[in-house]
C-alpha cells in the first residue's frame, strides 16, 4: 500500500461496516486480521491447499462462491479489497459501482488497480465526495491532495432501450389495473 491516509480509512470503514468485504489472502496478510462488523471472505486458489485462516473469516476460491454467500445475505454489499487478479476478475464480471480514492500524486507499485481508461469507457462519475481533500500520508510523512468517487456501470443502448420498455411497461399495467376497478 503506497498511501495510509487517515480520512481514507474513515470513509473505507463507512462504506464497508456491516457489509461483505472479499480480499485476496495476500491482502489478507497485510490487513493482518478480520475486519470487524464485518462478514470477511478471503479468495484463496482453488487449485492450492486451502491456508489456516483465523476464526471469522470464510475461505472462497470463485466469484460464485462469493455471490452464494451474498445471496443469504442479499441486503448486504460486497465491496473488493483486492488485489489485482481479485479486481481484474470482479471488473470482467461487471461490477455495479468503482469506490476510488484518487491521489494527486503519481508512485509506482507492484499491484495495479484497473487501467483508468477502462474504467471511463465502462462507468461514469456519480459523485466525487466533495471535492478534494489534503492529508498526510503516514508512510512518508508528506501531504497529498486526493478524492473520493464513486464510478457507477453505464447502461449499453441494448439494456437502456430495455429499461425504457420495461418502464412504458409498467405504465400500461398500471393504466389497465385502473380501468378494471373502474369498470367494476
Amino acid at each position: 500500500m503506497l498511501y495510509r491516509i487517515t480520512h481514507d480509512f474513515e470513509w473505507f470503514k463507512t462504506l464497508t461496516k456491516g457489509h461483505i468485504v472479499v480480499m485476496g489472502y495476500k491482502t489478507f496478510l497485510e490487513i493482518g486480521k478480520p475486519l470487524p462488523e464485518r462478514i470477511n471472505l478471503v479468495y484463496v486458489d482453488a487449485m492450492r491447499p486451502k491456508p489456516t485462516l483465523p476464526e471469522g473469516i470464510i475461505p472462497v476460491s470463485s466469484l460464485d462462491e462469493i455471490f452464494l454467500i451474498a445471496g443469504f445475505n442479499s441486503h448486504l454489499e460486497i465491496f473488493i479489497l483486492g488485489g489485482e487478479k481479485l479486481f481484474k476478475e470482479a471488473f470482467e464480471y461487471g461490477v455495479d459501482t468503482i469506490y476510488r480514492t484518487f491521489v494527486h500524486e503519481e508512485k509506482d507499485g507492484d499491484v495495479h488497480f484497473i487501467p483508468f481508461e477502462k474504467i471511463k469507457a465502462s462507468y461514469r462519475l456519480k459523485n466525487v465526495l466533495p471535492d478534494t481533500f489534503e492529508g498526510v500520508n503516514h508512510i512518508d510523512k508528506k501531504h497529498v491532495k486526493y478524492q473520493f468517487e464513486i464510478w457507477e456501470k453505464r447502461l449499453d443502448n441494448q439494456s437502456e432501450k430495455a429499461m425504457e420498455w420495461l418502464y412504458k411497461q409498467k405504465g400500461r399495467v398500471v393504466d389497465e389495473l385502473g380501468r378494471n376497478q373502474e369498470e367494476t
